[in-house]
């Protein structure tokens, strides 16, 4: 696909996917944009690009020599800056952080990075001439599909020069709280502090977006490398959602992992189990699945800069953006371990929000309505750009199960469900074995069972709670009444007088798979169903009368 000027809308993907295309509303406020004004002491006002420039541009004398580079003495400076050109927040701001940082012994530093990132500084104001829109949820489906898509291109050099402006705490009007995502720095430097909670980890993250930096400063020596990034909101158009109740396809192929998301081999969506605002604490002291996802890719946090939270029908789709660190651990444990060496750096990543559950009532995800928005959420997100071209694995995990306090089982059949409903193969990255067997066991159960009747099992509210393995297995591989009627469920609906419609299409369903143990007690839910037909049941009573038998799909 040819790749546009900067921030146009995805026309050409919308129109393949059968979604619609919708305008930006509202732009970011930059560092240089006219509104962007400083006074000095004087009270005389200025453009304050100016001011930052000065301060932070390469006329300001920072030591060329390595030694010097790798000291805290660079960071202290930068510190002392951004206090200076932040008179307002300064005094609220905790930068020892920052301060006292210093690379990880295992970072393979550039010795031209801090030049490198006040050249890219310098460079700003001429890589965005036509401003940065947000990308907003659309206001109207109208004529839509089932899907609007709003998507926001941005070249790597562009990408970068957003974060050398965070880095440096320059963006106005985001310091203080309010609806959109923080975008400056000034949060994580604080995590970063040794008194801080997971103050390590912060370091960490740290880290990783100086070797970002410095990997960007490398290659821009030894020849750039020109990439294109792509940020597209989708928002489901939920009169056309699936309906769930009515869906008869089969469940897609479910592959397990031991690798975490981020290794799978080949091309894959990888799920970031975003918050509604996309990041999460990825500039705080958060070190959690998404963090750690975008502290690996640092151009993803650019999404943060004009992506409004997501609403319960949209996700993030972000692709092309590359990974430049190696880590591990996980929340207090993660660590920085290097610069990316792997094969697979240029990565597709999909940020959906799981429901946050309350602590009060864990109850609440097991209702419908529940139900609903997480199968929606994860279809939106696995929905493939193109039904023309073949779609790549999603590479997922236990989504919204750790602070959002999911419950794991549940959460796998709903993206099971949503991917098999997207006609896409799935991979869960686990490394319990207990969880995997009993996944493994029940997917066997359920593999030739209709989506609908999958769906109808999880939001009866005759049986809604914890347990939703155990359950799916009494319903589908027990034998009783409750299987029967998931089975009724699944007849097709006809006049009354349809009767052998009726019967026929019960021994056509697979929902009939369910190992009813006697053949009488089949025998006799048929006549209900089908009494005038005696043709039929004849037939049937000669082949199994009195004998135990396993009913299959015809």
């Amino acid at each position: 696909m040819k790749r546009r000027s900067l921030f146009n809308i995805t026309a050409t993907v919308a129109a393949a996917s059968g979604t619609a295309a919708m305008t930006n509303y509202g732009e970011v406020v930059m560092p240089f944009s006219p509104q962007n004004q400083s006074k000095d002491r004087s009270g005389v006002s200025e453009r304050k690009w100016n001011v930052l420039i000065r301060k932070f541009g390469r006329s300001n004398s920072f030591e060329p020599a390595v030694a010097a580079f790798l000291s805290s003495s660079k960071f202290q400076k930068m510190a002392d800056l951004i206090k200076e050109t932040n008179l307002r927040h300064a005094h609220k701001w905790n930068l020892k952080g920052l301060e006292n940082f210093k690379p990880s012994g295992n970072a393979l530093i550039d010795p031209t990075t801090f030049s490198h990132i006040q050249d890219v500084l310098e460079s700003s104001e001429q890589l965005f001439q036509n401003g940065v829109p947000k990308m907003m949820p659309p206001p109207t489906f109208y004529n839509s599909g089932p899907f609007v898509e709003v998507s926001t291109d941005l070249n790597n050099k562009q990408a970068e020069a957003i974060l050398v402006m965070a880095l440096f705490c320059m963006f106005p009007f985001r310091n203080s709280g309010g609806p959109m995502p923080s975008i400056n720095f000034s949060e994580l430097f604080s995590a970063m502090d040794r008194f801080s909670h997971r103050s390590d980890a912060a370091n960490a993250k740290m880290s990783c977006i100086w070797q970002y930096f410095s990997t960007c400063a490398y290659e821009t020596r030894n020849g750039p490398q020109d990439r294109w990034l792509r940020f597209t909101r989708r928002s489901l158009n939920m009169a056309m959602a699936p309906r769930w109740d009515l869906e008869h396809g089969k469940l897609s192929k479910l592959w397990f992992s031991d690798s975490p998301i981020e290794d799978q081999p080949g091309p894959v969506l990888e799920v970031d189990f975003a918050n509604k605002k996309v990041g999460g604490g990825v500039l705080g002291n958060g070190s959690v699945q998404e963090e750690i996802r975008m502290a690996l890719s640092p151009e993803a946090i650019v999404a943060r800069l004009f992506t409004p939270p997501l609403e319960d029908n949209e996700v993030l789709l972000i692709t092309g953006t590359k990974r430049f660190s190696q880590t591990t651990g996980y929340s207090d444990s993660f660590q920085f371990q290097g610069p990316y060496k792997g094969n697979e750096a240029i990565r597709d990543i999909v940020a959906m929000d799981a429901m946050e559950q309350e602590r009060e009532n864990p109850n609440k995800q097991y209702e419908k309505r529940a139900i609903d928005r997480e199968l929606n959420k994860a279809y939106c997100a696995f929905a493939p750009d193109s039904p023309s071209k073949s779609p790549s694995k999603i590479a997922t995990g236990h989504w919204g199960c750790g602070a959002f306090g999911g419950d794991k089982e549940l959460k796998a059949i709903i993206q099971l469900l949503a991917a098999s409903k997207a006609q896409r193969e799935i991979v869960f990255c686990m490394t319990e074995d207990s969880f995997k067997n009993n996944f493994k066991d029940i997917y066997e159960v359920l593999r030739d069972v209709p989506i609908s009747s999958i769906y109808k099992a999880i939001t009866d509210p005759s049986t809604s709670g914890p347990g939703v393995f155990d359950r799916l297995r009494r319903v589908f591989a027990g034998g009783g009444q409750h299987c029967r009627d998931h089975a009724m469920d699944e007849s097709p609906q006809t006049n009354p007088d349809s009767h052998q419609v009726a019967a026929k299409g019960l021994l056509s369903d697979p929902v009939a798979k369910c190992h009813l143990s006697d053949g009488k007690q089949m025998f006799g839910h048929l006549v209900e169903v089908a009494a005038s037909q005696e043709k039929v049941l004849t037939e049937l009573a000669g082949k199994h009368e009195g004998k135990p038998y396993i009913f299959f799909a015809m």
